[in-house]
C-alpha cells in the first residue's frame, strides 16, 4: 500500500496498525468478535484470498452449475420456491455487475478456447449449451438434434 500524507512519507504502517487496532475493519467489512469466529483469519482470508462478494460469486456460480443438473427432477413446492428465490437473486447480482462492467476486449477473451475445452472434457453437456449459445451469438447456424 503506497499511502502518503502531503511532505511526509510512507504512513501504511501507522494505518494498518490503526484500523487493526480499533475495529478489525478491512476495507467497508466489519469483520469482529461477534460475526466471525476468528477476527484474524478472516481478515487474512479476505486479505489474501477474496472479498465476501467474490467468494460469494463462487458459490453461486457452483449452485447454479449444479441446479441445472437438477433441471426436470420433482421438487417440492417449497424447494421450488427456494430455487426460484436464489434465481432471482443471482439475475438481481448479475443485472448490477453487467451495468457497471467494462465491455469485452479481446484481451478478456484470450482464454476462452481453454476455457472451453476443459468443459468440453469435464461437463459435455454444459459445453454444448455453451457452444450453442456461442453459435447462436456468432450468427451460425445451430445444428437441430435428430
Amino acid at each position: 500500500m503506497d499511502n502518503k500524507f502531503p511532505l511526509s512519507g510512507d504512513v501504511s504502517q501507522v494505518m494498518t496498525w490503526w484500523t487493526k487496532s480499533l475495529s478489525q475493519q478491512t476495507g467497508f467489512i466489519n469483520i469482529n468478535n461477534v460475526d466471525a469466529g476468528d477476527p484474524d483469519v478472516e481478515t487474512r482470508i479476505i486479505s489474501e484470498v477474496a472479498s465476501y462478494g467474490r467468494q460469494l460469486g463462487w458459490i453461486a456460480e457452483a449452485l447454479v452449475a449444479v441446479l441445472h443438473r437438477q433441471e426436470g427432477a420433482s421438487l417440492s413446492a417449497a424447494d421450488r420456491a427456494a430455487i426460484d428465490t436464489f434465481t432471482t437473486f443471482v439475475q438481481r447480482v448479475d443485472a448490477i455487475k453487467g451495468s457497471s462492467a467494462a465491455p469485452a476486449s479481446f484481451a478478456d477473451l484470450d482464454g476462452l478456447p481453454d476455457d472451453l475445452e476443459s468443459i468440453r472434457r469435464s461437463d459435455p453437456v454444459t459445453y454444448e449449451r455453451l457452444a450453442t449459445s456461442i453459435r447462436k451469438a456468432a450468427g451460425q447456424r445451430v445444428p437441430t438434434a435428430s
